[in-house]
């Protein structure tokens, strides 16, 4: 991937880019913290997962990314997701299509179990279980009248990711990509399977590859646009092309999930680099680590202090107090931020 040009890509006037789309996984759901096979079940967004919401929409705000047209899925905990962003982004009047080609995937039989249930991993062994989770194929058993979180059609008995991914690509291509032809700025609000559907669509990542792709809660990605509908940027060693909108609070979910240390650490720099311009100038950098401070010497905690003594070791180098700092400069202290990903880990 290349350096700073991967970058600047959050920049709204970027010459090579010609529409936008950003994809937004939910906040946080009830079932996400219990840990359970959700699916089509329709249940309520915890009340971190409206904070997130609401953060996500602050960071598109900020970042000045507007939209003409929100997709979400018939599931509250996407639609409500959906609204919480768009009131927080000051865009509270955009158009929303609520779609349930772009709920989340079915997992039959299994839905409204914990996914560390003692009598499932007894019944199918902890290697079939992770086989339907995990694999691209693979579908679980049928959900048939009777079981306690049954739907009737045209919800689907089971799915597989790849069942999962023909319904999303169907909608894309009908009725989302026209849109984006036409110059609509596009914000699809989904969940983890249909979004991992949408990334694998976009990048033109392998069904092997995409097994690994994590979705984080509401941490908005960004993917730039020429006028086939490709992605702009340079890719990853997986084909990943989009950019994620962090911040410093909220990186660490991020990197909970990313197997690439490159995409984290542009996330980070771009949390730093407001204006998008491919440089950290020392205004930018000294109110990142003034906000930062003072949020994380608040919250008391040890993993917190750690952060502290980050920003402060950032704070004091050399570099920051002569020039700003280039994309390659962020780079070569990253051994120094990606030393501390235990903390933020932690956090």
């Amino acid at each position: 991937m290349c350096c700073s040009n991967a970058l600047r890509r959050f920049s709204t006037d970027e010459p090579n880019a010609d529409f936008t789309l950003v994809l937004l996984r939910h906040g946080e759901s009830l079932w996400n913290s219990e840990n359970r096979f959700t699916g089509w079940c329709d249940v309520d967004l915890t009340e971190r997962g409206r904070q997130d919401a609401e953060d996500a929409g602050a960071l598109l705000a900020k970042r000045g990314l507007r939209f003409d047209v929100a997709f979400t899925s018939t599931l509250k905990r996407a639609w409500e997701t959906c609204d919480i962003v768009l009131k927080h982004a000051a865009e509270p009047h955009t158009k929303v299509i609520k779609t349930g080609h772009l709920n989340e995937r079915h997992y039959g039989a299994l839905q409204g179990l914990s996914k560390r249930d003692p009598a499932l991993i007894a019944r199918y062994g902890k290697d079939q279980i992770m086989e339907w989770r995990r694999s691209y194929q693979s579908r679980p058993p049928p959900s048939e009248p009777g079981h306690p979180f049954w739907q009737p059609p045209p919800a689907p008995a089971t799915e597989s990711l790849q069942d999962c991914e023909g319904r999303v690509k169907a909608y894309y291509e009908k009725e989302i990509a026209p849109r984006i032809s036409s110059g609509e700025r596009v914000l699809i609000v989904a969940h983890a399977n249909s979004i991992r559907a949408l990334v694998k669509m976009v990048d033109e990542i392998s069904a092997g590859d995409i097994r690994g792709v994590r979705i984080p809660n509401s941490i908005p990605l960004v993917y730039h646009l020429d006028k086939e509908l490709l992605p702009t940027a340079k890719e990853d060693a997986w084909g990943f092309q989009g950019a994620y909108v962090t911040s410093f609070e909220t990186i660490d979910k991020l990197i909970a999930v990313e197997r690439s240390k490159l995409v984290a650490l542009n996330a980070v720099f771009a949390s730093i680099d407001v204006d998008g311009d491919g440089f950290i100038q020392s205004d930018e950098l000294q109110r990142w680590l003034e906000d930062s401070v003072q949020k994380y010497e608040l919250t008391g905690s040890a993993s917190a202090e750690a952060k502290i003594r980050f920003i402060l070791k950032l704070r004091s180098l050399p570099l920051y107090e002569n020039h700003d700092i280039s994309y390659e400069d962020f780079l070569n202290l990253s051994d120094e931020f990606w030393e501390s990903r235990d903390h933020f880990l932690r956090f």
